[in-house]
């Protein structure tokens, strides 16, 4: 089945700018579906549901994530098919060993990981991954089953620090401008 590029939006500058394009279909989004609250698995079901042809797998490209590369969707996908997992996320590499996590305990810091008086905490620990924002591939049977892209183990593609920038705020904005700036001048 061959890809269809898809805008899920309720605003019309989005959608007005996504007409202009060749190639991509515009599906204006129920008000139910839009704003902070509005989950983006419901939205993709919304999708899902109004093809005349189901795909084998979906796949969701937030428009926040704006450094990610098509490798990186397609090493994605290519993970769901390989391991036969129902989802994979992108994910970037959290920057300093697992022994450096806490949590909250009555307002005092309590480890994630149990350690003793021997544990060295510049060693790396278990590895631990962030979702990144970047590429969810789910397969849509289990979409529309009522999963999403955290259901079961999903598999995961890493991608780099520079590259997993979500913008969520002015600062992000900022440093992704920044990384692409620095990204720019490096070679591939």
């Amino acid at each position: 089945m061959p890809t269809r590029r898809i805008l899920s939006s309720d605003d019309g500058r989005a959608i007005e700018l996504a007409n202009a394009f060749e190639g991509i279909e515009v599906m204006e989004r129920p008000a139910s579906l839009a704003g902070d609250r509005a989950r983006n698995v419901e939205v993709l079901r919304d999708v899902v549901l109004r093809l005349d042809t189901v795909p084998d797998y979906t796949v969701l490209l937030q428009p926040t994530c704006p450094l990610r590369r098509p490798a990186d969707i397609d090493s994605a996908v290519r993970h769901c098919l390989e391991t036969g997992a129902e989802s994979c996320i992108t994910v970037g590499r959290f920057p300093k060993s697992s022994y450096w996590l806490f949590r909250d305990d009555d307002r005092r810091l309590r480890p994630l990981l149990p350690r003793d008086g021997q544990t060295d905490m510049r060693e790396p620990g278990q590895s631990v991954f962030v979702p990144n924002g970047a590429v969810f591939v789910i397969r849509t049977d289990v979409l529309l089953a009522g999963g999403d892209f955290y259901s079961g183990r999903p598999a995961y593609h890493e991608m780099p620090a520079e590259r997993s920038i979500d913008i969520d705020n002015a600062f992000d904005l900022h440093m992704a401008d920044a990384a692409f700036s620095w990204l720019g001048e490096q070679p591939e």
